[in-house]
């Protein structure tokens, strides 16, 4: 009984800090208690195996303060966009150390979900310019919502981002979070792809400040299809998936002269951060330990319950 108690009060210690960012979030009382109402909704319904998409509800409006003054914020009940929201405004998953950063005027959200992380980082850098990059339409429909308060400072690309340009077959089967371009085997429906390159050259940009990845999986094909575009970026935070290791990832841009920074506490990053040789730092490349190689990918692991 030890293990199952001790998960227990690890599960309670996280709702608790889940419930006191829902407090600090809501813009006004009522928005507060809604939002730590529906986060435990949400995990209410995955312990009864009640979740999944089709339990999913509409999109809420919650007024929030994110900085800048109330604003709309739109999240569906008993969906992943609570489990997203507390990996990033509790867990502080995007957090990035500020020694890694200059002045930050361009930011690319590829697997931008629903904007989370987006008003996560206008919070630190409000003045950016964001290019958000999603493909699955019901995320990208609640993305434009949630981003709309940054006016032109914000674009929303709907589409996956790939090594070709195209269409590609995309399941959203499964939570909101975990949507992916099909594999062998798997059925999806067809949706816009593109480069990275294309991204960049469609909207004008130079120089990326920061680039963010969390596309499920495809960032092996994208990164491993040498984005010209990635010579002017100062920074990439990255989820890696399936097989494609820390170790891989750090040889894909040794030769850009990267750092790869594996998550821990040496740096007070949790997720793989890939720096420029901007920053200052000497290239690492692929010289990463075993034990680094087995660090988790998310503060949540991506298991919501």
């Amino acid at each position: 009984m030890r293990l199952p108690r001790q998960f227990a009060h690890s599960r309670l210690y996280q709702y608790q800090k889940e419930i006191r960012i829902c407090m600090r979030l809501g813009a006004r009382w009522p928005d507060r208690v809604r939002l730590a109402a529906a986060t435990l909704e949400f995990h209410a319904a995955n312990l009864a195996g009640l979740a999944g998409p089709g339990a999913v509800l509409a999109p809420g409006r919650y007024s929030v303060d994110i900085g800048r003054g109330a604003t709309d914020l739109w999240l569906r009940r008993r969906s992943g966009d609570f489990f997203i929201l507390h990996e990033i405004f509790t867990c502080a998953a995007y957090t990035i150390p500020a020694k890694w950063l200059g002045r930050v005027a361009t930011v690319v959200d590829l697997g931008a979900n629903v904007g989370l992380t987006t008003l996560f980082l206008a919070q630190s850098f409000p003045e950016a310019r964001y290019v958000c990059v999603e493909p699955n339409p019901a995320n990208a429909a609640v993305l434009r919502r949630n981003v709309a308060w940054l006016g032109a400072r914000a674009e929303v690309i709907e589409a996956a981002v790939t090594d070709y340009s195209g269409q590609v077959a995309f399941t959203d089967s499964e939570p909101s979070y975990n949507g992916h371009i099909a594999g062998p085997g798997q059925t999806g429906h067809m949706v816009r792809c593109c480069t990275l390159d294309e991204i960049v050259a469609s909207r004008g940009l130079g120089r990326i400040d920061i680039l963010k990845i969390d596309i499920e999986g495809a960032e092996r094909d994208v990164l491993r299809s040498n984005p010209a575009c990635l010579s002017n970026v100062g920074l990439i935070i990255i989820e890696l998936h399936d097989d494609y290791s820390l170790s891989d990832f750090g040889k894909d841009l040794a030769p850009l002269g990267f750092t790869v920074i594996p998550p821990g506490p040496q740096h007070d990053n949790a997720m793989v951060i890939a720096v420029s040789r901007e920053a200052g730092l000497p290239p690492r490349g692929t010289a990463v330990t075993a034990e680094e190689m087995a660090v988790p990918s998310s503060p949540l692991s991506k298991v919501p319950a």
